[in-house]
Order: C-alpha cells, then sequence, then structure tokens
C-alpha cells in the first residue's frame, strides 16, 4: 500500500489508533490529532543526504502544534541530533531508520549532570517532556563502528595482574576474541537520552549501535519500555560501555519482552525506584541484569522475573559502592547461562553477584543490602555465586530457594577462573584476586537463607573448585534442603563455616568422602544439624 498523501496518512494512523498499539492513551495517539510526515518537511531517506534539519523542522512543528504525530515512513535517513518534545508520538515504521551521523562534530558538548558515558549529545533526546512516545517497527542507530578503534589488546589497569591465579600471565592471550575494542576519547552520547520526563512509552523498536550507553532515562517516572530489540551486533559485542538501557534515579518503569544484546551491562538501575522487569532476552560480555553502584541514592522495591540469560560474562548482579542502599530487590523465575569472557571485561562467569564495596572516594558513608531474594533460578556457569559484604555494611536478609545450578569445566577456565572479581574497589587489592570457588560463598553476610538449592558439578573440573557452600565472617546462616557436594569431596568438606555465629542445617542430601560432610571454625553460637543424609560419594554417583 502507498501512503501518497497526508491526508491518507492521518487515515491510517487515525485507524491505528483503535488498535491494542495506540489504544492506551498512555504515550499513544490520540484521535484527531495533527500528523507531520518528515518526507513533507524535505527528509529524503536515500542513507545519503543530511536529514537531519528536515527531521527536526518535523518535530518542532509538531511540538508548537501542541502535540501529534511525526511520522518516519520506510528509508534510511541520516541525521544529527534531534530533540522531542511533550505529546509528540515519534512513529517509525517498519523499514525507516533514523541513522546517527559519523561526524563527532555534528554532536556538540552538553553541559548535562546524568550525561552518562559522554559529555556529547545523543542521537535523540528529550528534556523534561511529558506524553511522549516512540512506537513502529523502525530503527535508532548510533552507528558506534564510526567512533571505536578495533583495537583487541586493550589489557586496562584497574586490576594488579600479580594477585591474579595466573599472575603475569593473565590478559597475556591478545587479541582478545570477546573484546572490548578499545574505548574512542572522543563519542557521541547516547542513542536515546531522556531526562526529567513523565509519561514515556516506547515500543516496538529497534536501538542499536551505540558508542556508549543505547538507552539513557535519568529522573523520569511512569515509563514503559516494551519489545525492543536493543543491540551491538554489527559490532560482535564488543563495544566498550554500550549498556542496553540504564536507569538513574527514576520511578515506575516497565521492562518487558525486550531482546537485548550487548557488550556492557544489559540493564542497569541507579538509584531508581518501582521497577519491574518480565518476559526478557539478554546477552551480554559483562552482566544481564545490574542492580545499583555508586551514587547517594537509593535502588529500592524493584522485581526481575521470566528473564532468560544466555551466554552472559555474569547473569544477575546486586552492587553498593558509594552511599545509596539496595533494599527488597527479587529475581524470580530466571535462566541463566554464563562462560568465561576473553579480555578485559568485568566478572568471572558468576550466575549471581552481590557485592559490598568501597569505592566511591565523595561517599560520606557505605549503603547497604538488605532484603534481596533469588528464587527458580536455573544456571549453568563456570563459577559460583558471590555474596560478599563489608565489615561497615554487611549483606543483610539475602535468600536464595529453589535454585538449581550446574558447575561446569569453561575452555578458559585455566586462564581466566579461580579469580573473584569486585571491580571497583577503593582498595586495589580487592578489584581481581585468586579465591577458591565454591558453589556458593558468602561473606559479611548477616541472615542468609538457602532453601532447596540444588548443585552439581562437571567431573573434570580443576583444583581451584571448592566446598558447596563457604560462610565466612557471618551472623545467622539458615541451610535447608540442599543436596549436592563439593567439587573434589576427596579433598574438601561439603559446606564450611568459618567465623561466624548461628548455623542451622536441615533435610539437606550432600555425599561425601574424606572431605567430609562439614567443617566449622570458630563458630561461636550454636550449629543445629537435623535430618541429614550423608550418602557415600563416587565418581558415578
Amino acid at each position: 500500500m502507498s501512503f501518497g498523501s497526508l491526508w491518507e496518512r492521518r487515515l491510517v494512523l487515525k485507524g491505528l489508533a483503535a488498535a491494542p498499539l495506540w489504544g492506551c492513551a498512555h504515550g499513544g495517539a490520540r484521535e484527531g490529532a495533527p500528523v507531520f510526515d518528515v518526507t513533507r518537511f524535505g527528509a529524503r531517506g536515500d542513507g545519503q543526504t543530511d536529514d537531519t534539519s528536515a527531521v527536526a523542522q518535523a518535530l518542532a512543528a509538531c511540538g508548537r502544534a501542541g502535540g501529534g504525530t511525526v511520522w518516519v515512513p520506510a528509508g534510511t535517513y541520516r541525521v544529527g541530533p534531534l530533540r522531542l518534545e511533550s505529546r509528540t508520538t515519534l512513529y517509525l515504521d517498519a523499514g525507516a531508520t533514523l541513522q546517527g551521523s559519523t561526524q563527532v562534530a555534528d554532536y556538540p558538548e552538553r553541559i548535562d549532570p546524568y550525561r552518562g558515558d559522554s559529555s556529547r549529545a545523543g542521537l535523540l533526546t528529550a528534556f523534561g517532556a511529558e506524553t511522549i512516545a516512540i512506537l513502529g517497527r523502525g530503527t535508532l542507530d548510533g552507528a558506534s563502528l564510526a567512533f571505536t578503534t578495533d583495537d583487541l589488546s586493550h589489557k586496562g589497569s584497574d586490576h594488579l595482574p600479580e594477585l591474579t591465579r595466573q599472575g603475569s600471565a593473565f590478559l597475556s592471550d591478545v587479541p582478545f576474541s570477546d573484546g572490548p575494542y578499545r574505548k574512542g576519547e572522543n563519542r557521541p552520547g547516547n542513542v536515546l537520552r531522556l531526562h526529567d520526563c513523565r509519561n514515556v512509552r516506547i515500543e516496538g523498536i529497534t536501538i542499536q549501535n551505540s558508542s556508549t550507553w543505547n538507552v539513557r532515562l535519568s529522573k523520569c517516572r511512569d515509563v514503559v519500555l516494551r519489545g525492543l530489540d536493543v543491540n551491538s551486533r554489527a559490532a560482535g559485542l564488543k563495544i566498550p560501555n554500550d549498556d542496553g538501557i540504564d536507569l538513574q534515579e527514576c520511578e515506575s518503569v516497565r521492562i518487558s519482552d525486550c531482546h537485548i544484546e550487548t557488550g556492557d551491562d544489559c540493564v542497569a538501575l541507579f538509584g531508581s525506584s518501582g521497577v519491574t522487569m518480565t518476559n526478557c532476552w539478554l546477552r551480554t560480555r559483562s552482566t544481564a541484569v545490574r542492580v545499583g553502584y555508586d551514587g547517594p541514592a537509593a535502588t529500592r522495591g524493584c522485581t526481575f522475573s521470566n528473564l532468560v540469560i544466555d551466554d552472559a560474562n555474569r547473569g544477575l548482579g546486586v552492587f553498593v559502592r558509594g552511599a545509596g542502599d539496595v533494599e527488597d530487590v527479587s529475581f524470580s523465575d530466571c535462566v541463566v547461562h554464563t562462560r568465561l569472557m576473553t579480555g578485559r571485561w568485568w566478572g568471572k562467569g558468576e550466575p549471581i553477584h552481590v557485592s559490598v564495596v568501597p569505592w566511591d572516594e565523595e561517599a560520606t558513608g557505605l549503603g547497604r543490602v538488605r532484603g534481596v531474594r533469588f528464587q527458580g533460578i536455573q544456571a549453568r556457569s563456570p563459577a559460583g555465586i558471590v555474596a560478599w559484604g563489608d565489615p561497615q555494611s554487611e549483606i543483610e536478609s539475602l535468600s536464595f530457594r529453589d535454585i538449581e545450578m550446574h558447575v561446569r569445566r569453561d575452555p578458559l577456565a585455566a586462564s581466566y577462573g579461580g579469580n573473584f572479581d569486585l571491580r571497583l574497589a577503593k582498595d586495589p587489592r580487592l578489584n581481581l584476586f585468586a579465591h577458591e570457588i565454591p558453589g556458593l560463598f558468602a561473606r559479611h553476610v548477616s541472615r542468609l537463607s538457602v532453601d532447596r538449592f540444588d548443585l552439581s558439578w562437571d567431573d573434570d573440573v580443576i583444583d581451584f573448585y571448592g566446598p558447596a557452600l563457604v560462610a565466612e565472617r557471618f551472623g545467622r546462616v539458615s541451610v535447608a534442603r540442599l543436596s549436592g557436594r563439593a567439587a573434589h569431596p576427596a579433598r574438601d568438606a561439603a559446606l564450611c563455616f568459618r567465623d561466624g555465629h548461628e548455623v542451622s542445617v536441615v533435610d539437606s542430601r550432600v555425599q561425601v568422602a574424606h572431605g567430609g560432610f562439614i567443617e566449622v571454625t570458630e563458630v561461636k553460637t550454636p550449629l543445629q544439624l537435623d535430618r541429614n543424609q550423608e550418602v557415600p560419594f563416587s565418581p558415578a554417583s
């Protein structure tokens, strides 16, 4: 069908207003609202012409009219930075691409405290806008390869190689097949950047090839992100800092039905609350879901469910590096597959990582992690779960329920495995260092609950893999219905408790050999063992 006239296009959009995609007043088109066809403002969509002015005129005209829909028909529109005004719906038709300029001079510097990883303008921006939407089946493309050096030998300086298990041989396998590329020093900002916006709806589109965070929302409220494809596939997931979706101090955000493939974190939350994420597929060279980091604001009241995480460096992560707390966060019904990655990506294959480590020099104190729950997680990984608190900020009320985890030998285990990765830390000795790899490791955790934890190992895992569970410097650990063994039962006990108080282990079935069932060192208050079954281990069992 050809939509040859503005009137015909208005009829089409008027009809779409009754369909499910448009039927909600939240960010959708209003019936009878004006439609602004970018081609009527001179846009060519031929992939060669600079269409910035034409598309910008259409967006500005929509804003002056008090709102409406800016229609982008199929074609490739080469553009520089654009701005979205209140009550505007940008509709990208199937086959329509807003292709970012490849000239960094087209992206001016901005003074923006929420700028993300670049101080320059991005491709599409809204500041202080209300009732905006970006809909359709088209694409926003940031042209990341124009701003990145394809150098695969960058080792970085955020760790001390001599503290790793591999010593000076760590990161010696250049070039790194998994990346990352060397970060360009002068890059555009985010492909999509929204600040202080209300009533936002983004659905159906593809957002790709950003040279920094793809989607960055700061201080936004009442946001729906649905059915998005956010990716850096053109660069083979090797672009550093190209997070999929980052939320900074946002409230009431719903993320669903998205496909995200990026080099850096797929989704990251900083100081946000009331965030729900469900029914998404994620792949990354870093952490699939990152909750918390630095900054003073708390992250609380968030849920993540029905996620498939495939080929990730880390699966689910909770981090405190500054004054901001993380509390009342739950992860449920997730499938997590991780592996070790070449290069200097953060993470060492953990399916779940929770850590509190001082880093922010300007923070007046260290935030806390409280009330974090993991339930219904199925994981295959080359590493175990890590929960690492700090003496001045213990992790409180951390629970694992219905966890099925298989630890496998990874092809990169000898060259990258056997290390804990807590980057970034103020103490450089904590950034990356050699450590045994238990099925679950907890340090400085108070009120740790483990219920129905089924752990298995590949038979040929190498020496640095350890017990099924290790807790150190803890307060109150409750283990129920654990099934599994140490990686090397002839050497290690299945469960190890060191320098803590109050341990309960009940209804567990553990395979043991010479290492035994449980090792207890300096546990100061009662140890309760009840209805546990010890099963002699043999390699065939």
